[in-house]
C-alpha cells in the first residue's frame, strides 16, 4: 500500500451494514488504499433478529458522535465516503474537520435543502404516513425497496441487498426528512465554511434521494464541490452494473487532489 494515501472510511445508509461497500472497497484497497467499513451503532445485528433495545430514538448526532470517536482513534485525518443517510454523516463530519475530503454517493441532504419529492415520497409514505414513526423502529417493504432503491439492480443483487436490511431509527429518519420540525436542528450546518472539497453523485433513477435534491445541496458548497450525475444509475451505484466506471471516477478525483 502507499503509504502516502490516507486512509478512506466508508459510511452506510439507513436499513444497511458495513457490507453495502463490498465491491468499493475491494476496488479502493486495489488502487493502494486502506479502506474501514464500520457499521452503525445497533445495526450490526441478524436482519431477521427484533430490532434492537434503543434503536428506534437514536439521532444521527449519535452516529455523527460515534464516527467521530472511531475516525480519531485512525489517528489519521480520513477521506469520507458516505452512501444516503452515510452521505450526510460525511458532510456533518467533514464540516466538523474530520476530513481531507468526501465522496458523497447519492446522500441524504443536511436542513435546508427538501428532499420530499413525489418519487422517494412514494417509497417511504408507508413508514411517514404512520403516527408515531420517529419513536418506532421501521424497515421498508421489498416492494418499496424495489422502487424506490433497487430498481436499477439486478435481482440477484437487490435479493441479497434486502436480506441484509436492519431496521432503522425513526428518530434519524425524521431528523433527516422533517428538519424543519426538529428544534435541535440535528443536520445544521454552515454550508460557505465546509473545509473540505467534495463530489457529490447524483443517480439519475434514484427513487429514495432525486438527482435534483443532490444538485440542490451540491450548488450550496459553491466552489468546493463537484457534482456528477450517473445516468442508467439509481440508489446504488455501488453495487448496480456499471459500478466499476463509477469506482473509478470516484478514484479520478480523489487523485486529481
Amino acid at each position: 500500500m502507499d503509504l502516502q494515501r490516507p486512509p478512506i472510511v466508508m459510511i452506510h445508509g439507513m436499513y444497511a451494514t458495513g457490507r453495502v461497500w463490498r465491491n468499493w472497497q475491494g476496488f479502493f484497497e486495489r488502487a493502494g488504499f486502506q479502506v474501514h467499513t464500520p457499521t452503525l451503532r445497533l445495526h450490526d445485528v441478524a436482519p431477521e433478529a427484533p430490532p434492537p433495545e434503543g434503536l428506534a430514538t437514536l439521532s444521527v448526532a449519535d452516529y455523527v458522535a460515534d464516527l467521530e470517536r472511531y475516525i480519531q482513534a485512525l489517528g489519521e485525518k480520513p477521506v469520507l465516503f458516505g452512501h444516503s443517510m452515510g452521505g450526510l454523516l460525511a458532510q456533518l463530519l467533514a464540516a466538523r474537520g474530520h476530513a481531507r475530503a468526501a465522496v458523497l454517493v447519492t446522500p441524504a441532504p443536511p436542513a435546508g435543502i427538501n428532499a420530499i419529492k413525489p418519487r422517494p415520497l412514494l417509497t417511504f409514505i408507508r413508514i411517514l404516513s404512520r403516527w408515531g414513526f420517529w419513536r418506532k423502529p421501521h424497515r421498508p417493504t421489498r416492494r418499496a425497496a424495489d422502487f424506490g432503491m433497487f430498481n436499477r439492480l439486478e435481482k440477484r443483487v437487490a435479493d441479497e441487498e434486502y436480506a441484509g436490511f436492519v431496521h432503522e431509527s425513526g428518530r434519524a429518519l425524521f431528523e433527516i426528512a422533517y428538519w424543519w420540525l426538529d428544534r435541535r436542528h440535528t443536520t445544521r450546518l454552515d454550508f460557505a465554511a465546509m473545509p473540505c472539497d467534495l463530489l457529490l453523485l447524483g443517480g439519475q433513477d434514484d427513487g429514495t434521494v432525486a438527482a435534483s435534491v443532490v444538485r440542490a445541496t451540491a450548488r450550496r458548497y459553491g466552489a468546493r464541490a463537484t457534482y456528477l450525475e450517473l445516468p442508467g444509475h439509481s440508489h446504488f451505484p455501488m453495487s448496480e452494473p456499471g459500478w466499476e466506471q463509477v469506482a473509478q471516477r470516484c478514484l479520478d478525483w480523489l487523485k486529481a487532489r
